[in-house]
Order: C-alpha cells, then sequence, then structure tokens
C-alpha cells in the first residue's frame, strides 16, 4: 500500500484506485443494457438497471478528495506524477480522469486586505486555523493579475478544469 507525501491523514493511492473500476462498472450499468464484469471488488453476470439515465454517458459525477492537494501548482504537479506513478505500479490507468484544481481567491488591489479576509473567510467556512487550512488547500489573494498567474499556473501543471470559491465578505464583488 501506497502513501501519498503531504497528503493529511497518509491515505492511500489504493482508495483512488478502487475507485476507477467502480466509476467503470457505474458507467457501464447506465449506459449498457446488459453488463458483465469480472472485477476485483465486483463480479457482475447479465446484470442491467431498470431505469437509466438519459444521457447516454449516465449521470456527470465530481467526485473530490485531496490526493492532489491544491497548495500550489508546482505541489499539483508533483502529486499528479506521483499518482500516474502509483497508479502504474497497479496496472490502472487515471489518464482519463480529468485533473480538476478547486482553490479559493480573494482579488483586492489592498493586498494585505484581501489576505486579512481571505484569512478570515476560509477559518469562518472550515473552523480550522488559517495556517492549518493554508498547508491543506490553495488560496491566492491579491490583485487581478496574480489571482490570474495563480490560476495560469495550475493549468500549465496540467490542471483541465478549475473550480474557484471567492472567499471574503463581498462575493458579488469579486
Amino acid at each position: 500500500m501506497h502513501s501519498i507525501p503531504g497528503y493529511v491523514g497518509k491515505a492511500t493511492v489504493q482508495g483512488l484506485l478502487r475507485t476507477l473500476p467502480t466509476l467503470t462498472l457505474m458507467r457501464r450499468l447506465w449506459s449498457e443494457p446488459s453488463v458483465v464484469f469480472q472485477g476485483r471488488h465486483f463480479q457482475l453476470e447479465d446484470v442491467s438497471l431498470g431505469l437509466r439515465p438519459i444521457q447516454p454517458t449516465g449521470i456527470p459525477l465530481w467526485i473530490a478528495d485531496s490526493v492532489a492537494k491544491q497548495r500550489s501548482p508546482a505541489f499539483f504537479a508533483t502529486q499528479w506524477e506521483q499518482i500516474q506513478g502509483f497508479a502504474h505500479e497497479m496496472s490502472q490507468d487515471v489518464q482519463a480522469l480529468p485533473r480538476c484544481v478547486s482553490t479559493t481567491l480573494h482579488v483586492n488591489s489592498d493586498v494585505p486586505q484581501a489576505q486579512r479576509e481571505v484569512q478570515a473567510c476560509m477559518e469562518n467556512y472550515s473552523g480550522a486555523p488559517y495556517e492549518t487550512l493554508s498547508r491543506q488547500q490553495g488560496a491566492c489573494a491579491g490583485t487581478a493579475a496574480s489571482c490570474a498567474s495563480w490560476l495560469n499556473g495550475f493549468v500549465a501543471a496540467g490542471a483541465q478544469m478549475l473550480v474557484v470559491r471567492f472567499g471574503g465578505p463581498d462575493q458579488f464583488g469579486q
């Protein structure tokens, strides 16, 4: 069993790799009239669902984990490379998984004010100290240019989708 360095709680990649065949099975059940599946954790013979989703590919899913911590673009890239290496060792393909980043931004030309407000927002939301949160999650507080540079760094590191939440008292003003 592998653990991912830097992951709070030292979670294993095995959980992620167990998820991949489960998602494959779910997608097949949603899209095929009958499924035969012989996997490590599931074995199905001629199984079908009575009602299947109307979408041809099934129900859209978002599965989140902190495997690839989004503290910084460089850390994101390093963690993704490790996941790919572990998956290769276990004969699993993770290339089909979208590489998404969820991060918090606070755009303000008054950078110290932006930093105070994003800290307060994150602490109020999670109930944890900012020092702990900042080691686990990515956040950028600063000018529009510095926030854009932060996001572009994740894209350059391989992120395919960005989920941005705005951390501050004026959500609409962001």
